[in-house]
């Protein structure tokens, strides 16, 4: 069994840091989905890091913000939220990327990175709906299911993503989760593109593949 890590902390990605992010995904996917989609789309996610690497080049170039999660000075996982683009929603605010590498699970870090992308605004996340671990992590910080559902693209199994919203979004009857102000984040840090998704606690996984076919463009 892996001992937990030692010092944690969030800091912001810079663009030395990518590389090395795009291998944290990787394996945060292969953690998090083995079982849940199919082998072939996991064993993707390794050819896809530069694609990754190019979606976030260009997300930190347009002035968004990338959270590093770190565990004993490594990268463990990243987090990430974008304006989203859809008028329906109920709030304007998406967390649309959410990785922590299992061995850095359970001692508080990805409760803390969440906090660190979204500050005080109420927040919407999309979320495979077999992924039974980060339904639970979102209901423990005060995120609840809204209704909302939506298919992912073909060839990932025939899996759905469940939208769930909070604290305090519209439609949402939960009291504001406990947050400390020192990880409020400030408004010139929001991010206005999209966003590579997914993690072992919170998978937006469709808004994945549309990041990372954006990427692919010139």
């Amino acid at each position: 069994m892996t001992p937990p890590p030692g010092r944690t902390g969030i800091r912001l990605a810079t663009h030395a840091d990518l590389a090395v992010l795009g291998v944290v995904r990787a394996q945060a996917w292969r953690e998090t989905y083995t079982g849940q989609l199919p082998e072939s789309v996991i064993d993707a996610q390794d050819d896809r890091i530069p694609l990754a690497v190019r979606h976030w080049e260009r997300a930190l170039v347009e002035g968004g913000s990338i959270w590093l999660a770190l565990a004993d000075g490594e990268i463990v996982g990243h987090a990430q939220a974008v304006l989203g683009d859809d008028p329906s929603a109920p709030v304007p605010l998406e967390l649309s990327a959410l990785y922590l590498l299992r061995r850095a699970q359970g001692i508080g870090l990805g409760r803390r990175l969440t906090w660190t992308a979204i500050g005080d605004a109420p927040c919407l996340v999309w979320v495979l709906e077999t992924n039974q671990s980060a339904m639970g992590f979102y209901r423990a910080i005060g995120f609840e299911p809204d209704g909302a559902r939506r298919e992912v693209a073909p060839g990932f199994g025939g899996v759905g993503e469940i939208r769930s919203s909070g604290p305090d979004a519209p439609g949402v009857n939960q009291p504001m989760a406990r947050r400390n102000s020192w990880y409020t984040r400030s408004p010139k840090r929001t991010n206005r593109t999209r966003s590579m998704a997914g993690f072992g606690c919170c998978p937006t996984v469709s808004t994945a593949i549309r990041a990372t076919s954006a990427a692919s463009q010139p």
